[in-house]
């Protein structure tokens, strides 16, 4: 009788042990399923971009103010220059993007030509034009100046970043490492231990 009892008592644990698992088991299934998973890049992207600072508009306003105030054309572009980097600081890229467009194919030999391009690529990244947006700053990074050489790689590792083009992103901060303005970014996405998002 007592072995009975002992046998009867086992096979009532067992049976309730085997119930918890399959609900754990199920639960899991469920979360698997119906649950989007993290995407390390998109984290990356979305916890390191910033639009860039906007460093022209209080020189064009500075220029309009002291020259005459008629309607010649390069009044004309500067204006057209402001009202696109009055809509870029508003986040209205959708609306800054045909601006700078217009302004950098009617004046291809400006001096502040890369400066606006450089805008523009900001703003197809920030309009989720990932792929224009790269292909800017990989000609920026080739051509422009130091200044906006260093920027333009910054936000072309992000951009790569985003498009899963992990390997290039990574030579892109490497080459930031030593950066001044980036370096410490750069380095706490290249070194993961200490940071909650990083490459996969």
């Amino acid at each position: 009788m007592k072995k009975t009892t002992k046998i009867s008592n086992q096979v009532i644990k067992f049976g309730r042990f085997r119930w918890i698992a399959a609900s754990a088991i199920f639960a899991l299934i469920a979360v698997l399923c119906f649950v989007k998973p993290s995407n390390n890049n998109e984290d990356l992207f979305e916890d390191n971009f910033i639009a860039f600072e906007d460093n022209v508009s209080e020189e064009i306003n500075f220029m309009l103010s002291t020259r005459s105030a008629g309607d010649d054309e390069s009044h004309a572009f500067l204006r057209m220059i402001r009202e696109g980097m009055e809509h870029y600081n508003n986040k209205e890229y959708d609306k800054a993007i045909p601006i700078f467009e217009e302004y950098l194919e009617k004046n291809q030999d400006a001096s502040d030509y890369n400066q606006i391009k450089f805008y523009l690529a900001v703003s197809f990244l920030g309009q989720n034009e990932t792929e224009r947006s790269a292909k800017i700053f990989e000609d920026l990074v080739a051509i422009a100046g130091a200044e906006i050489q260093e920027d333009s790689k910054w936000y072309l590792s992000l951009a790569y970043a985003r498009i899963g083009k992990t390997a290039e992103a990574k030579a892109q901060l490497e080459e930031l490492a030593s950066s001044e303005k980036y370096g410490t970014k750069a380095s706490k996405i290249l070194n993961p231990s200490k940071t909650k998002v990083a490459f996969r």
